[in-house]
């Protein structure tokens, strides 16, 4: 690579565009100017991969907690004698509830940056 910029892109980046933005790199009127937008579209593209793994660990880990926390609500209510409206004398039922509360919640975070990163 000619131009050190090139490097700071993502390595599959780089081996799909890299040779075009070199070339028009050498081809430029502007070489400085046009390197240092060429950084930060590489600095963005870094960010971007980023989030989408960050995005990508969210949306796993909240669907695993939902559906621990569905067996673990099917586990309490059978314990209720009395059905659902028993949850409210038993600390211990209202942790699937919780549960649920909180993939929900990190779900929407994860729709929220998909939508931010868009």
């Amino acid at each position: 690579m000619r131009h050190p910029v090139i490097r700071i892109y993502p390595h599959d980046w780089r081996q799909r565009y890299g040779q075009e933005v070199e070339d028009l790199l050498d081809r430029s009127d502007r070489p400085m100017r046009d390197s240092v937008d060429v950084a930060v579209h590489a600095i963005a593209k870094r960010i971007e991969n980023s989030m989408r793994r960050c995005i990508s660990l969210i949306q796993i880990v909240a669907t695993i907690l939902a559906v621990v926390s569905l067996v673990g609500f099917g586990y309490a209510l059978n314990d209720l004698a009395g059905g659902i409206t028993e949850i409210a004398r038993h600390w211990w039922s209202t942790i699937p509830i919780l549960g649920f509360a909180i993939s929900g919640a990190m779900l929407i975070v994860a729709r929220g940056l998909t939508q931010l990163r868009q």
